[in-house]
C-alpha cells in the first residue's frame, strides 16, 4: 500500500490484489481508496488517498510510506501468499470440526471433497500478474495465431461423430458446456456414448464419463454392442453365436487397444463437489480431454439440499459451466426435458427445472423421437442444434437402431 502512494508504477498494480487478501479493515479500506483514486484517473498520492479514505487515521496512511522498498511486486506477493496461508488453516480447521464433530449428518466423502476442492481454490488465488489487463491489440495477436492453427487444420475441435453436429459447431471445443435433452426412453445415454466412443477412437481423446444411472458393465455392454453389432438382448443371454462372439472379442480388443482411454465413474450417489474434485484431478493426472455426465438432475448438492429443487439444478448447471472453463476440457451433461414435450418438437424452454442450464450451456443439443398409441418411440428421430453460441443452428433426422441401442445421421430433417 504504502509503494502504490508513492510509485506510479505500484498504482497501477494496485488491482493485482483484493481487498480480502487483507485482515486489517485499515488495510482493507486504504486499498479500496487507491483503488477508486485510480479509477477516476487522479494521481494516487498521500494527499489524495488520505482524502478518499474514511475512519483511518493520516498518521497512520504516512507511517506505511516510511520504510518500503521499490520491489512493490515482492509486497504483493506476500500479501497474496499470507492470505492463502490464512485461508488454508481456516479451511483444515472447518473439516477437522467438521470430522470430529460425531452428531454430524455430513457424508465423510463430501467433507473430503470439499478440503481438495477448497485446497485447489486456494491454490488457483488469482496470480499476480502487475494487475495490468492485456490491451486489445494482445488479444488480437491471440487471435491471429488461431487462425494460423485452424488453416493449418490443427482446430481445438473434438469431433462428436455426428455430421449436423460437427458441421455447424466445428466439434466440442475446450471450456464448452454442451447440453443434450431429452425425454426418458429417446437415447440420451445412447446417442452420448456414441459421441463417446467416436471421441475415443477417432479423434484420440480421453474421455471421462460419470454414469449416475447405469452401472459401468452396463454402459460398457452399450458400448461393446454398438461397437460390434450384436444385439444386447443376445448377449444377455449368453446366446452368441461363434461369429458374434468373434465379433463382440474383436470390438473388445479394438476398445482396449484404442488411441484414447475411456474412464467410467458410475457412482449413483456422487455429489457435485466430489465431481468437481475427480475432473480437476482426472485432468490433471490423466490428462482427460472431454467430460460426460449422465445426467444433471441425479446429481446431489452437499450443503443447501434443503432449497428448492430448481435453485439447486441452476447451481448444479453454474458450477459445470465454470468447471470446464476452469479445465479447459468440453464438458456434456446430459438433462431432462418437461413432459410438455412428449407429444411435440422440444424447445429450450423445456430443460427441465431450472432456466439457468439454458443460459449456462454453449451449446444445446435436443432430441426426439415420436411415440404411437402405447408410448413405443419411433426407430426415427430428429436431433436439434437449438442452440449455439459460436454458430448457427441446424438439425437432422437419425436413425435408432434399437438392438444395438445406436444412432446414425440418415439425412438432413
Amino acid at each position: 500500500l504504502g509503494c502504490a502512494m508513492t510509485d506510479a508504477e505500484a498504482a497501477d498494480g494496485v488491482g493485482a490484489v483484493a481487498p480480502g487478501h487483507f485482515t486489517d479493515q485499515r488495510h482493507q479500506r486504504i486499498h479500496a481508496a487507491i483503488a477508486r483514486v485510480h479509477a477516476r484517473g487522479d494521481t494516487v498520492s498521500l494527499v489524495t488517498v488520505s482524502d478518499e479514505v474514511q475512519g483511518v487515521p493520516t498518521d497512520y496512511i504516512l507511517a506505511l510510506t516510511d520504510t518500503i522498498g521499490e520491489n512493490w511486486t515482492y509486497y504483493a506477493q506476500q500479501v497474496i501468499a499470507d492470505s492463502k496461508r490464512r485461508r488454508g488453516l481456516l479451511l483444515l480447521e472447518g473439516v477437522e470440526n467438521t470430522l470430529r464433530d460425531g452428531q454430524s449428518r455430513r457424508n465423510v466423502d463430501d467433507v473430503l471433497a470439499e478440503l481438495v476442492s477448497g485446497a485447489v481454490d486456494i491454490s488457483d488465488d488469482a496470480p499476480l500478474a502487475g494487475g495490468l489487463l492485456p490491451e486489445f491489440g494482445v488479444v488480437l495477436h491471440e487471435l491471429a495465431t488461431e487462425f494460423d492453427r485452424f488453416e493449418s487444420g490443427g482446430g481445438d475441435g473434438v469431433p462428436t461423430g455426428i455430421p449436423v453436429v460437427d458441421e455447424v459447431t466445428q466439434g466440442a471445443h475446450p471450456g464448452d458446456f454442451v447440453v443434450i435433452g431429452s425425454r426418458p426412453s429417446m437415447g440420451k445415454t445412447a446417442l452420448a456414448t456414441g459421441m463417446a466412443l467416436h471421441m475415443v477412437q477417432r479423434a484420440e481423446a480421453r474421455v471421462l464419463y460419470f454414469s449416475l444411472e447405469m452401472s459401468r458393465t452396463a454402459l460398457a455392454m452399450r458400448i461393446v454392442s454398438a461397437a460390434s453389432g450384436v444385439p444386447m438382448a443376445t448377449m444377455r443371454t449368453g446366446l452368441m453365436t461363434v461369429g458374434m462372439r468373434k465379433r463382440v472379442h474383436a470390438a473388445m480388443t479394438d476398445l482396449h487397444e484404442s488411441a484414447g482411454p475411456l474412464f467410467i465413474c458410475d457412482d449413483p450417489s456422487i455429489s457435485l463437489e466430489r465431481l468437481r474434485t475427480r475432473v480437476r484431478a482426472a485432468v490433471r493426472r490423466q490428462g482427460v480431454s472431454v467430460v460426460f455426465v449422465d445426467y444433471l438432475q441425479l446429481l446431489t448438492v452437499g450443503a443447501g439440499a434443503d432449497r428448492p429443487r430448481h435453485e439447486q439444478v441452476s447451481e448444479i448447471s453454474r458450477t459445470l459451466k465454470m468447471l470446464a472453463r476452469e479445465v479447459d476440457v468440453p464438458l456434456f451433461a446430459l438433462s431432462q426435458l418437461t413432459r410438455a414435450s412428449d407429444n411435440r418438437q422440444p424447445r429450450l424452454a423445456d430443460l427441465r427445472e431450472s432456466g439457468s442450464i439454458e443460459q449456462d450451456a454453449d451449446v444445446v443439443l435436443l432430441l426426439h423421437r415420436e411415440q404411437d398409441m402405447i408410448g413405443m418411440p419411433s426407430s426415427e428421430a430428429t436431433l436439434a442444434v437449438a442452440k449455439n453460441r459460436q454458430g448457427a443452428l441446424s438439425h437432422s433426422i437419425l436413425s435408432f437402431d434399437g438392438s444395438s441401442v445406436t444412432f446414425k445421421q440418415t439425412e438432413r430433417a
